[in-house]
């Protein structure tokens, strides 16, 4: 939630975290909306390998045109790319997500 502010997403640079969880991404959606209830896709990814593994770090750019925003999710519907049955295979766990646009007040 931007709060007052609206968005509009050019790209995002996803790390994903290093360590003993081992959930990396592999397929997502980035959804969009201004009220939170009706939800925009604008990026859609499927099976990243440059993420799968420790510190890794990938540029995503988002070139669907939309309006501006206000909410943001990233959305999971496929499993991630552990084979650890003890991790949820449709969660994940990211380091750092850095987005890239403008802001509009």
């Amino acid at each position: 939630d931007f709060k007052k502010y609206k968005v509009l997403l050019k790209s995002y640079i996803i790390k994903v975290f290093d360590g003993s969880c081992k959930r990396y991404m592999r397929s997502w959606k980035v959804d969009i909306s201004n009220d939170g209830e009706k939800w925009e896709t604008i990026d859609e990814q499927n099976d990243v390998s440059e993420l799968n593994g420790d510190n890794k770090m990938k540029l995503f750019n988002v070139n669907k045109t939309h309006n501006p925003f206000r909410f943001m999710r990233i959305f999971v519907d496929k499993n991630n790319w552990s084979n650890d049955s003890s991790y949820s295979s449709d969660s994940f766990t990211i380091r750092n997500l850095e987005l890239f646009g403008k802001i509009i007040e």
